[in-house]
């Protein structure tokens, strides 16, 4: 077993994108900015000193930020680690990027938390970069574009390949099952898969037929 000091990170996710190469630490399992929202108004917020960790070296990357943070899971984009942050007492959301050789730290973007409307299902998303949320039968890239996409009640987003916004669907009809949507992002048609689709590590888009 390999023991990693990383500071208050307990938990570890994979960065999207970076082929298991980069992993993200943080202090709480939470699932939804909006969730770490609720515990910052109540009291119970953790104090958060992320990090980012290479494989195989294990070597540690601290994240920089207000003590007032939460984080949304990261993705790797052009030789950048990207991530989300949430200043709960400054009430913001930013798109930050960092460069994982010098540990330089740039804001990409930034919106107030009330213009994000809830932070469920808020999340970066690649090819290309972008931010992204889905609620109730409607999909939305905010940032770098502004697109707004209706849906179906069923539908559930997964990755983007350029134009192309790929969905789940599920039924019960009486048996469940999934199909896969395939959405123009510019125009919004949609075409039906009757399989799976998955995002593969090299970019590349795998259709289990």
């Amino acid at each position: 077993m390999k023991d990693i000091p990383a500071g208050t990170g307990r938990w570890l996710k994979e960065a999207a994108g970076s082929s298991g190469r980069w992993y993200f630490a943080v202090s709480s399992p939470y699932g939804d900015l909006c969730e770490a929202q609720e515990l910052y108004d109540s009291g119970r917020h953790p104090e958060d000193v992320p990090a980012f960790i290479s494989f195989p070296e294990g070597r540690v990357i601290p994240v920089p930020g207000p003590s007032s943070s939460s984080y949304g899971l990261p993705v790797y984009s052009d030789g950048k680690l990207v991530y989300l942050r949430m200043d709960h007492s400054e009430r913001t959301v930013s798109v930050v990027s960092m460069e994982p050789e010098t540990g330089t730290v740039r804001e990409l973007y930034s919106m107030p938390y009330a213009d994000a409307s809830d932070g469920y299902n808020l999340m970066l998303s690649l090819q290309p970069l972008c931010l992204t949320r889905q609620r109730s039968g409607i999909f939305e890239v905010l940032w770098p574009e502004n697109v707004t996409i209706r849906m179906e009640n069923t539908e559930t987003f997964c990755f983007r390949d350029g134009r192309d916004l790929y969905f789940s669907q599920w039924f019960e009809d009486p048996d469940y099952r999934e199909i896969t949507v395939i959405r123009d992002i510019q125009t919004g048609e949609r075409r039906v898969l009757p399989g799976s689709a998955e995002l593969m590590p090299d970019g590349t888009v795998w259709y289990l037929s």
